[in-house]
């Protein structure tokens, strides 16, 4: 919210390809492309036309958006009502309204939430050949996610930020017998006991 220009930081300046959000929120949003879990989309309006509505606000291609349409898999879905559509393809198409436009920066938040395995897959697939091009944040509660995704992760716990590198150091495959999600629950563990624990890759 704070990268976003909602929520003015209470210290310091928050800039986005050079705009200071607080000063200049709708010139940084314009190099934001935002996926919020969870987000409202209009339930009576089908997905082409949803999807027309953000090409023609974010002044994307026509070819822009056919593009976003098969990156997201939405391509037999444009005739369906917005509201008829399951968790998991309204998740595909707020994806895809991110992603018109071409922003130089991608905010995502649980993006593949809902989401069949197979097409979770997909999309985790399509954020990593983001990497190189734009900056992509990424947002999600599943360490298996994020080192499946992720060059470099920061890990929070109650607000506070415990731990970062890159996901395959924080949550090494050759532990044995042990997920990802529990070594998340071990390094929280850890620096509960020990608040002086921190971890960090260059």
């Amino acid at each position: 919210r704070l990268l976003c220009g909602y929520f003015p930081p209470t210290h310091g300046r928050v800039l986005i390809a050079g705009h200071d959000t607080r000063l200049e929120a709708f010139a940084a949003r314009r190099h934001i492309g935002y996926a919020l879990e969870g987000v409202v989309l209009y339930p009576d309006l089908t997905v082409r036309d949803f999807l027309e509505f953000a090409k023609t606000v974010k002044k994307a291609s026509p070819q822009q958006c056919d593009a976003v349409v098969a990156q997201c898999g939405l391509a037999e879905w444009l005739h369906r009502r917005i509201g008829a559509l399951s968790k998991g393809y309204r998740q595909r198409v707020v994806l895809a309204q991110a992603f018109l436009g071409d922003p130089p920066m991608l905010i995502l938040d649980e993006p593949t939430s809902g989401m069949d395995p197979e097409m979770a897959v997909r999309m985790r697939e399509q954020i990593r050949t983001l990497a190189g091009s734009r900056t992509v944040l990424l947002s999600t509660h599943s360490p298996t996610e994020a080192v499946q995704i992720c060059h470099r992760a920061l890990v929070l716990s109650q607000g506070r930020l415990i731990a970062q590198g890159a996901p395959q150091e924080l949550f090494p495959h050759d532990v044995v017998s042990a997920t990802p999600e529990e070594l998340f629950l071990r390094l929280v563990a850890t620096t509960t006991t020990n608040p002086s624990v921190s971890t960090a890759s260059a």
